[in-house]
């Protein structure tokens, strides 16, 4: 990516037989509550199910003009994946979303503010609260509930 004065939000998106959990997470990315650009960027890191089909259903669906661009990353293993998406970014702010991962519908705005009000931030993360649709929660790890990273 060439460094740009693009405010706006790239979504990574890393698959690898994803199609059991995809479903929510393209769609709340998809469903933002925002006045500012994004982009979806889903890389195929070697599907061999009907990941790549479904996200493309869902998009042509959801009626949305945010621009999909779909990526193909034969090496295995998210690393990879997100270099693959990372090279194909087009906005100054890059969140990677995790393919099981529901983000909030205030996310990209909360992303360009955040980034926008401190300039020295490099990376941001967030808390999370994980859904666990077909396993028992596993016991937390002490201390760590609620983390946010700021660098």
């Amino acid at each position: 990516m060439q460094p740009t004065d693009n405010k706006g939000v790239s979504f990574v998106v890393c698959c690898h037989n994803s199609e059991e959990v995809i479903e929510k997470p393209i769609k709340a990315i998809l469903e933002q509550k925002t006045t500012g650009s994004y982009e979806l960027i889903v890389v195929d890191n070697n599907c061999s199910d009907n990941t790549i089909d479904i996200i493309k259903k869902i998009y042509k669906e959801s009626h949305s003009d945010i621009p999909l661009t779909i990526v193909a990353e034969t090496r295995p293993g998210v690393s990879w994946a997100r270099k693959k998406g990372y090279e194909v970014t087009r906005f100054d702010y890059i969140s990677f979303i995790d393919d099981d991962n529901i983000i909030s519908s205030s996310w990209t705005n909360g992303v360009i503010e955040i980034f926008g009000m401190h300039q020295n931030i490099g990376i941001l993360g967030s808390s999370n609260e994980p859904l666990f649709l077909d396993t028992e929660q596993p016991a937390a790890i002490p201390g760590q509930a609620g983390k946010a990273i700021i660098a």
